[in-house]
């Protein structure tokens, strides 16, 4: 008799997890295709309208962000043992997981984790370690996420306790206990409160400036710029993002948060163009990320040849 655990029904969650993951996708994907066709005049005139410089301080707001999430992962890292990892090493990792992150959201986790390996195996934690590291770091940003959205809806505060309390005490009964290879050892950053308390304040920045660029580009598109608005465009774009449909998470995210429902607070058409100035502020900041991490290197190769 086949145990639960075994191969098969092991590849048969895993089959049944990636159907419904791009059931979702696909059917994400054609209402928004089909949304953003029956509005092309509009958002083609809401585009060429718009101010580009809300767009241009949005994008260099985003490279800001990526900047904090490397910062964070260092922390993380640090905690488990890699404190000698050099900083510009982790941000180039980082810059090759975000270009990677922009087109396909899932895969960014295992760029970042072979772009590390490969830079420096000898100093970076194992691939498992480096993987689970991102657990207490997305576990904190969401617990600031909550709290900046009990702003708008004050049930969510609960997220943000239950998290705050349930982490540190997981963390400090498992990963201390674990041997150093153990991929449990990545949790390490929660067991330790001044790592815990340089992560919550590095991953509270994050939510913070994600919440000036999202202010400027509802701004820029007139839209309403309110603590609720922001706040439901930053979650849907959190949520949408999981999904891999790539450079159409904006525009998803604000069809889904700002023109869908009887609470809409614009047309489909601009709702959409903002969508797609986020998306494009996105690009725009990892290629701007990507080249202060990189540049340097690349110009010095430049120079040998």
């Amino acid at each position: 008799m086949t145990s639960d655990s075994s191969p098969v029904s092991t590849t048969r969650r895993v089959s049944a997890k990636s159907v419904l993951t791009w059931s979702i996708t696909i059917a994400v994907a054609i209402v928004v295709g089909l949304v953003a066709n029956h509005h092309a005049h509009e958002i083609l005139e809401t585009l060429r309208n718009v101010s580009v410089w809300p767009v241009a301080g949005a994008a260099a707001l985003h490279a800001v962000t990526l900047a904090l999430r490397s910062e964070a992962w260092r922390i993380g890292l640090r905690a488990v043992g890699a404190d000698q990892l050099p900083l510009p090493t982790i941000h180039k990792a980082n810059g090759v997981a975000f270009l990677v992150g922009t087109v396909q959201g899932e895969l960014s986790l295992p760029a970042r984790v072979a772009a590390l390996r490969r830079a420096d195996p000898d100093r970076a934690p194992t691939a498992a370690q480096t993987a689970m590291v991102d657990a207490p770091l997305a576990l904190v940003e969401l617990a600031c996420l909550f709290a900046f959205t009990a702003l708008w809806q004050p049930a969510l505060l609960l997220g943000t306790v239950v998290i705050a309390a349930a982490l540190p005490w997981v963390a400090r009964r498992v990963a201390p206990t674990r041997p150093a290879g153990s991929p449990l050892r990545g949790l390490m950053v929660a067991s330790d409160a001044k790592a815990l308390g340089r992560l919550v304040l590095v991953m509270a920045a994050v939510v913070l400036v994600s919440a000036a660029r999202v202010w400027l580009i509802l701004l820029a598109f007139h839209l309403p710029i309110d603590v609720a608005s922001i706040a439901k465009v930053i979650a849907a774009v959190t949520v949408i993002g999981t999904l891999p449909v790539g450079l159409g998470t904006g525009p998803a995210a604000t069809i889904a948060s700002l023109s869908s429902g009887d609470a809409a607070l614009t047309t489909d058409g601009i709702a959409i163009s903002a969508g797609l100035a986020i998306s494009a502020t996105s690009v725009l900041g990892v290629l701007v990320y990507a080249a202060f991490t990189w540049g340097p290197t690349a110009a010095r190769r430049l120079r040998r040849t």
